[in-house]
């Protein structure tokens, strides 16, 4: 019999993958065949960063936000599976963005073998491509005068989720901020050489000219690919 779980910790990857809205579940599925143990689905649009546009719905896509945990070991064959994507479907369905991250927590039951500790990587694995993500998290209507800002500095197109603060009123009186708990969460993956300017574009964004606004993550990218039929 078993004994109580234990938590293993590792290193890995997150893989996000975007598509269109229903293929979330077909990119899980082929990531598992690969040897991922799985994936979590959410769901998102992108913007066109045209108001005008956004506001006819012409310019949004509706989309499958997908996140996948894998060890060192196990991303390349799961990777490639992804690439497999470009001969199905449409012309473009989506990207996949490929970050390092580090120390994965995961159940083991006593007995289980675990995954290589983080103290055994070599720092040679840390690669980076030509791309960065950008992640910005704002108040609930901010999102698009975010994007608009960002195109204008070079920015092709982001990705929309919407989510909640996890603020109480006493947060409030504590750090003297106004509590908004809808949010948005705007994704743009971008070449690193834009990415400065894309950052710059949208600190002047009036609306962010205030106290807890929103803040900004860039992360770089260890691999970025276009999914659908012959995308590039």
């Amino acid at each position: 019999m078993n004994g109580p779980a234990t938590l293993n910790r590792s290193d890995g990857k997150l893989i996000i993958t975007v598509l269109d809205r229903g293929r979330g579940d077909k990119a899980v599925a082929l990531t598992k065949k690969a040897g991922a143990r799985g994936g979590t689905v959410m769901l998102g649009h992108s913007s066109s960063g045209n108001q005008f546009y956004d506001f006819l719905s012409i310019g949004e896509i509706d989309n499958d936000i997908v996140l996948t945990i894998v060890q060192d070991e196990e991303f390349a064959p799961v990777m490639a599976k992804l690439r497999e994507f470009k001969a199905q479907g449409k012309r473009r369905a989506g990207f996949v963005l490929l970050l390092d991250v580090r120390n994965i927590f995961k159940p083991m039951l006593q007995g289980q073998k675990a995954a290589s500790s983080f103290s055994d990587r070599s720092p040679n694995m840390n690669n980076s491509s030509d791309y960065s993500l950008i992640m910005f998290i704002v108040n609930k209507g901010y999102a698009d005068d975010l994007m608009a800002a960002a195109r204008k500095a070079g920015a092709s197109g982001g990705t929309v989720l919407h989510a909640r603060g996890t603020g109480k009123e006493e947060d409030v009186r504590f750090f003297g901020i106004t509590l908004v708990p809808e949010k948005e969460i705007l994704l743009i993956v971008t070449e690193n050489s834009r990415s400065e300017a894309i950052i710059k574009a949208i600190k002047d964004v009036p609306e962010l000219n205030q106290a807890g606004a929103g803040i900004a993550v860039r992360i770089a990218a260890e691999e970025f690919f276009l999914l659908g039929k012959n995308p590039e």
